[in-house]
């Protein structure tokens, strides 16, 4: 706030000052009364918003109250021997009234009511002293757990345009709960890859999710829109999302294609709307897949499927040379819990039987790296070459593509795919 704007709040509440009679005591002398005014009138220029011809008091980030024929009152305390000692120049108690009411809740101003709302009791009066030439302004009650600093920029009606472009990062679930957000991010569908850049040719779904502040109760879904853009241009929108509100209460949604390479190489933003209100802006990139570097990762599976099977065969590798083939019908989940870097732990547990994890076909083989290029093969599960598989290929950004040379003789065939990355 300028000095300028103070100046005239200050100057509107002094003009609304009221000392009752009998209030004035003969050995508070008039300058030091002035003085308490003025910084009385500073003091709740914090708290109370001076705007236009009324005056407004902030309850929540939701719920405001504007006051009609305000006024602020000073009551004066006796100076005591004691206080003199002790350097006290002036005390008493500073608080405020008004002749009538509203509430702005629920998106909308209310009807008027008369005087102060009975909730204002305990946030317009504070004590204040003068000590050795300092004023110190003490509130009482519960003041500092329901005051609420505000300034006209925040009033329904009173609001300009950046007001509204300011995202709250938070997850408002009704007129008194704000909830602020701790985490937010993108992944992709097909890969599970968390990034705010994506190659273009592998992404299918990318996803948003909000993780926040949760609660000890349940509640429904606020109204929410996410509006999502190309270079500024509106290319989707979403007006539901998926709410887990444990705690953490995480909210995610998500736009694109069941089938990879339809999203076309640009600059994304995305605007999350919770009640109408814009919670948070996020930003991300689909790129030409020749920005990443080939690798060949450890921290997750690469998904295949040989010949005209129905079943999925996984591959996952691990920085010794050592390569894993899991096949079945399972699910990616199940999967995460048969083959990831806990499954010597959970397989010693007798996990691995009591989840199904023994009804799959697990094979083990050892890979060559020479640069991009990748080799690898398995023998049968009974050891035997009936069922060899020898895999040559190449790697790529979340990808591999494989030549397979499947069985042995006349049972022998080859396939050729590319196999997509996902995150466990």
């Amino acid at each position: 706030m300028s000095k300028g704007t103070l100046a005239s709040i200050t100057s509107a509440i002094v003009l609304f000052i009221s000392v009752s009679s009998g209030q004035v005591r003969r050995n508070q002398p008039v300058s030091t009364q002035d003085e308490a005014q003025r910084e009385a009138s500073k003091f709740w220029s914090n708290y109370v918003a001076s705007c236009g011809v009324s005056h407004y008091v902030k309850q929540s980030y939701a719920i405001f109250i504007e006051l009609r024929g305000f006024r602020l009152t000073m009551k004066y305390d006796p100076i005591t021997e004691a206080d003199r000692v002790n350097g006290v120049q002036a005390k008493g108690v500073t608080g405020y009234t008004a002749t009538s009411h509203r509430f702005y809740e629920k998106g909308s101003w209310q009807s008027w009511g008369n005087g102060l709302p009975q909730g204002l009791n305990f946030v317009s009066a504070v004590r204040f002293q003068k000590v050795r030439g300092q004023w110190k302004f003490q509130p009482v009650g519960y003041f500092d757990q329901f005051a609420q600093t505000v300034n006209c920029g925040e009033i329904p009606g009173h609001r300009s345009a950046a007001f509204y472009e300011m995202p709250t990062n938070a997850i408002d679930v009704n007129d008194n709960l704000r909830l602020p957000i701790q985490q937010f991010f993108f992944w992709d569908s097909n890969t599970n890859i968390v990034a705010d850049k994506f190659p273009q040719s592998i992404t299918t779904f990318v996803n948003w999710k909000i993780i926040y502040g949760g609660t000890a109760f349940d509640y429904s879904l606020s109204p929410l829109e996410s509006h999502w853009y190309k270079n500024q241009v509106q290319v989707f929108e979403t007006t539901s999302a998926h709410l887990n509100n444990s705690n953490p209460a995480q909210l995610w949604t998500g736009v694109g294609w069941a089938e990879p390479g339809k999203w076309e190489v640009g600059d994304y933003e995305v605007k999350i709307f919770v009640r109408k209100r814009l919670a948070k802006i996020g930003r991300f990139q689909i790129v030409p897949d020749a920005e990443f570097s080939p690798e060949l990762r450890f921290d997750g599976l690469y998904k295949s499927q040989i010949g005209k099977s129905d079943q999925y065969t996984w591959l996952r590798f691990y920085p010794d040379g050592t390569v894993l083939m899991v096949s079945g019908v399972l699910t990616f989940d199940h999967l995460r819990f048969c083959v990831n870097k806990d499954a010597a732990s959970r397989k010693a547990e007798g996990l691995y039987s009591a989840n199904g994890c023994d009804g799959f076909s697990y094979r083990r083989g050892k890979y060559v790296l020479s640069g991009n290029d990748i080799s690898f093969s398995f023998l049968g599960s009974d050891g035997s070459r009936g069922a060899l598989v020898s895999v040559q290929g190449t790697i790529g950004s979340y990808v591999l593509t494989l030549n397979y040379d499947v069985g042995h003789g006349a049972a022998k065939y080859t396939d050729h795919q590319e196999v997509f990355f996902k995150v466990d």
